[in-house]
């Protein structure tokens, strides 16, 4: 059981949230309460607490203030704040602090309770996969003085690390990455692959496309590519302002669009996939990758679309429904509003969309 603690100077809001949310349904056990941030800090140093639920508009210690105490005490403590839809601001903040989510009070009489902590649970699993684990599980042992080859599963965790946007972020992380990139112990084809991946991955949020595009044959010209792609990273203000575990979900969100372009995908179901609340993982996602989650889901089915009018000879009925869009009429009038032409004039012109003026896709 994950053991959760709820803060909230509301008594009643307090007592309606433990009462009637299922906890046990979903591994977590409510084991104490606090009407502020002062008062929560006491519990927290006599209790272990893996989930903190908070308001963010308190007396005493307002839940912002216990946040950034809780992050500097107990750093992998999961934390998903309350909130009035009034405090905006305040749960932008939040976010940018690592809550991994919030729940709006005015909503929590319109929606199934269940749906709330499926959601908060669906996170905390996908953060703990993307932790960093120590590669020993026995305490206490003693590694050999000779430094031999890493294990496969060794080698494995280094390469899903690479995969872990954390070290273009934490300056630990990059460090404790470094230390066991060491060429008398890693295999570089596989951090290689990892590299190719990692490069995939952040495509949504890349706006420079050359970022990362150089042809890499030894480990120090890996190495210099990790430490020019962080620092990329790191003067991106846009993704300073959010936590590692939300761009992660953004990131998630866009694959997740690219997998299932045939689909009909809707905004609810991308951020239920990604376990972000609704109307956060829209803010959100404009902000990380620049443009807006139509806007995004748009340009990729049309490039998909541009690829298969190039590369094969399906007719436009087919183009149309493996691009997401049904309706083979208004695929053939979004095309043209973008592009001029109707997608049979432009697979009978020859043109090739490296040469396209693609600009009409941010427009």
């Amino acid at each position: 059981m994950m053991r959760v603690l709820v803060v909230d100077d509301d008594r009643l809001a307090r007592t309606g949230l433990i009462t009637l949310l299922p906890w046990s349904q979903f591994g977590l056990k409510v084991i104490g309460e606090a009407s502020n941030g002062e008062k929560a800090l006491e519990f927290l140093q006599a209790h272990e607490v893996d989930l903190l639920i908070t308001d963010l508009a308190m007396p005493v210690l307002s839940g912002i203030d216990l946040m950034r105490s809780v992050r500097e005490l107990y750093p992998n403590m999961f934390i998903v704040v309350l909130s009035y839809h009034q405090d905006f601001e305040l749960v932008q903040e939040a976010l940018r602090l690592g809550a991994i989510d919030y729940i709006a009070k005015i909503q929590l009489e319109k929606v199934k309770l269940e749906e709330v902590l499926e959601r908060i649970t669906k996170r905390i699993a996908f953060e703990l996969k993307q932790r960093i684990t120590p590669s020993t599980s026995a305490a206490g042992s003693e590694q050999s003085a000779v430094e031999l080859p890493m294990e496969q599963e060794e080698q494995d965790k280094l390469t899903n690390v690479l995969l872990h946007i954390e070290w273009l972020k934490e300056d630990a992380a990059y460090r404790k990455l470094l230390e066991a990139l060491k060429p008398s112990r890693v295999k570089l084809e596989p951090l290689l692959e990892a590299r190719a991946k990692l490069q995939e991955k952040l495509k949504p949020i890349q706006t420079n496309s050359a970022n990362g595009s150089a042809s890499i044959s030894t480990l120090d010209q890996l190495l210099l590519e990790m430490a020019s792609l962080r620092e990329w990273f790191q003067g991106e203000q846009r993704l300073g302002q959010y936590s590692i575990e939300m761009i992660e979900a953004i990131l998630k969100a866009a694959h997740y669009i690219r997998e299932h372009l045939g689909e009909d995908l809707h905004l609810d179901e991308v951020a239920r996939e990604v376990g972000v609340s609704r109307s956060y993982f829209s803010e959100c996602f404009k902000d990380i990758t620049t443009t807006s989650f139509q806007s995004y889901l748009r340009d990729v089915r049309m490039s998909y679309a541009l690829k298969l009018l190039e590369e094969t000879t399906l007719p436009i009925y087919a183009v149309s429904q493996k691009s997401g869009y049904p309706n083979e009429k208004y695929f053939s009038k979004v095309f043209r509003t973008l592009f001029h032409l109707l997608p049979s004039e432009y697979r009978a012109k020859g043109i090739k969309s490296s040469d396209f003026d693609k600009k009409a896709l941010q427009s």
